[in-house]
């Protein structure tokens, strides 16, 4: 019996948010729910989307790296697959770009 990730590891830019799913092998994916957890929330968390659990909501919270679990229990068996995730920065924007001096006059072979 497995839990089979989808995708296997994440890479978020912090503020962004993606989805995750877990499917089912070998057990009645009706008769079990997931729950999922991080090792680090402040970092990426994670939330359910549909009622059994099998899709979830990471969003990325602040630059680092956590792992995401995803567990259900079969026949009084736990069953466990782990995201890892990163999470990078947000590009900055360049806001203006000042030359100077505005204007050069070279000859071929010259450097400014």
């Amino acid at each position: 019996r497995t839990l089979a990730a989808n995708p296997s590891s994440l890479a978020l830019v912090a503020g962004s948010s993606t989805a995750v799913s877990v499917t089912p092998g070998g057990f009645a994916p009706e008769r079990a729910r997931v729950t999922w957890e991080s090792d680090a929330p402040d970092v990426a968390s994670v939330a359910p989307v549909d009622a059994n659990g099998y899709t979830a909501t990471v969003s990325g919270r602040q630059v680092g790296t956590a792992v995401l679990r995803a567990t259900t229990r079969v026949a009084q068996a736990s069953i466990v697959t782990a995201i890892p995730v990163t999470v990078t920065a947000a590009p900055c924007p360049l806001l203006a770009l000042t030359i100077a001096p505005a204007t050069a006059t070279l000859a071929v072979g010259d450097t400014a």
